[in-house]
């Protein structure tokens, strides 16, 4: 990357402050909402089914699914925030890929990754997953960088309604060499708990390296066959989420709105298409979507 090191990392510090009032991360490639069934509750990902480079969601996956995802941080496009994944059956437990791109023509981030997850026994799933980080700033230049995440989760009762999990980010600690920078590493530490077969909550506390912990928690309640309603809050800054899905066995439509105490709100939209037939054999912890039977 090119350019004077100073004016790099003070740019740097803009954007990612500007980010960081709006998002769970504070800092520079640390996981943005990326799954709008989870922003709606408030952001509390550590736990559950789904394709993310945690890994341990991946293990959970009933079907192999193929997810797209579009935000436009206070409707601005140069905090554009697109994302699409995958994840399904692998040679060794199960495998998902993703890709993220934020940010616009001034600064950009790029992540390209590769994950699986597996279950050991019937209690506990491991995962993870590496990553290809790409760095643009506008007149600065660009940097490649490699990293990878790491998570677990586990059914301490051995019963499907709760469960307790963590995912680390940037566990191996890349940095921005051309800057002399470490990117943030962060943790997420929460919990799922279904009372029954239609209510979900669901809670963490996000941790990033330097800041001050961000906790998280949420509701989801199914109201019908085909519908789902999701809200949430979350601290630093204090804001409100609420959410909702509509779909089938095939094809789910996810819907999220945050609130911000300055920058407004911000709305997020996906769409989640399954294939195939359900493992019955996964232990299936995690959320379901609208149209699945318990």
């Amino acid at each position: 990357m090119s350019g004077g090191r100073p004016r790099v990392l003070s740019f740097l510090a803009l954007v990612v402050g500007v980010c960081g009032l709006s998002s769970p991360s504070r800092g520079a490639f640390v996981s943005l909402d990326s799954q709008a069934s989870g922003a709606g509750m408030g952001g509390p990902f550590a736990v559950g089914a789904g394709v993310s480079t945690s890994g341990a969601g991946i293990a959970q996956l009933a079907r192999a699914e193929l997810a797209f995802f579009y935000s436009e941080l206070f409707g601005l496009d140069d905090l554009r925030l697109v994302a699409i994944t995958y994840g399904g059956p692998g040679p060794v437990g199960k495998m998902g890929a993703g890709f993220r791109s934020f940010g616009g023509s001034t600064y950009r981030e790029d992540v390209l990754w590769l994950g699986s997850g597996w279950m050991v026994g019937e209690r506990v799933a491991l995962g993870g997953a590496v990553k290809l980080m790409y760095l643009v700033i506008a007149g600065y230049g660009e940097e490649m960088i490699g990293g990878a995440d790491v998570g677990i989760q586990t059914w301490p009762a051995g019963e499907e309604s709760f469960a307790l999990g963590m995912w680390i980010e940037n566990v191996d600690g890349p940095s921005i060499r051309s800057a002399g920078e470490r990117l943030p590493a962060a943790a997420h530490v929460g919990f799922h708990w279904r009372p029954t077969g239609q209510l979900l909550v669901a809670g963490e506390i996000f941790q990033e390296r330097g800041f001050d912990p961000q906790y998280r928690v949420g509701q989801e309640i199914s109201i019908s066959p085909l519908v789902t309603l999701r809200a949430g809050i979350r601290t630093d800054p204090a804001s409100f989420s609420a959410g909702l899905s509509v779909g089938n066995e095939q094809v789910v439509f996810d819907y999220a709105w945050r609130s911000h105490p300055v920058l407004g709100a911000t709305q997020m939209a996906g769409v989640r298409i399954f294939f195939g037939m359900k493992d019955r054999d996964e232990t299936g912890a995690g959320d379901r979507s609208p149209g699945e039977e318990e």
